[in-house]
């Protein structure tokens, strides 16, 4: 599997971990503009027949192992289920927290790992095998999106596949401006700083998928997510497109 684009070319010998030689070997199987009729007389059936279910939680710390195999370390940094942070609508006028909030950049680990979502859903006993596709939801925001570079692992066990994105960022700031919105927005977690995840299962087209979604906070009424964006200037389509994407899953 690949993008429609094709990988960007440079001059050092590996790419978010991997030999650029790898990329020689890649074949573009379909590039999704190319039938842009078909899509539009199936996108709206997909979209109806989605229909996400909740099946579990995890609470993930910020900072995770290096080893992406390490069991016993995942099982550590993470809480099944996880603490949920409710939404807690701000008074307005409302500042954001403050911005100076000490050892905020928080390194990721060079190689992602799905251990998380396979320690959920054991926990919650669901056969991930009654699955077509395995993955954290970023992995098919990429397809859905389909409009950059970007590096899946893609591995079959039987018939299901398991999907593993590569990320382009080694860290984040926890003092940027949304994850500050964030904090205002929700509860505080008590016993585990991290984040909230949803174990998910959905169906696109014939497909049957499996995935792990963070999510930002749920209602407390009803238990619906909420996915919260902060953003100095007036969203463009894109980013409308991404942040449709997200909570779509």
């Amino acid at each position: 599997m690949a993008s429609s684009l094709q990988p960007k070319r440079n001059k050092k010998k590996r790419h978010n971990g991997l030999p650029n030689s790898l990329f020689t070997r890649l074949q573009l199987v379909m590039a999704l503009d190319d039938f842009p009729d078909q899509l539009e007389d199936a996108s709206s059936s997909y979209v109806d027949s989605y229909d996400a279910r909740v099946l579990g939680s995890c609470t993930l710390a910020w900072h995770l192992p290096t080893d992406p195999l390490s069991v016993s370390n995942y099982r550590r940094c993470s809480v099944i289920p996880g603490q949920v942070p409710y939404y807690v609508p701000p008074l307005l006028p409302c500042p954001l927290p403050s911005d100076s909030r000490p050892n905020s950049r928080i390194v990721k680990p060079t190689h992602a790992s799905i251990l998380p979502l396979l320690l959920t859903a054991r926990q919650v006993r669901v056969d991930v095998r009654q699955y077509d596709f395995v993955s954290e939801r970023n992995s098919l925001r990429k397809f859905m999106l389909n409009d950059e570079d970007y590096i899946i692992s893609v591995m079959r066990f039987d018939n299901t596949i398991f999907l593993r994105r590569h990320a382009a960022y080694h860290s984040i700031d926890r003092n940027d401006k949304g994850y500050r919105f964030e904090e205002m927005c929700t509860t505080t977690s008590n016993y585990l700083d991290g984040d909230y995840h949803q174990l998910t299962e959905g169906r696109i087209g014939e497909l049957r998928t499996l995935i792990l979604a963070e999510t930002d906070a749920i209602k407390q009424e009803n238990g619906e997510a909420i996915e919260l964006k902060c953003h100095k200037n007036l969203p463009g389509k894109w980013m409308q497109h991404d942040w449709w994407s997200q909570s779509y899953l």
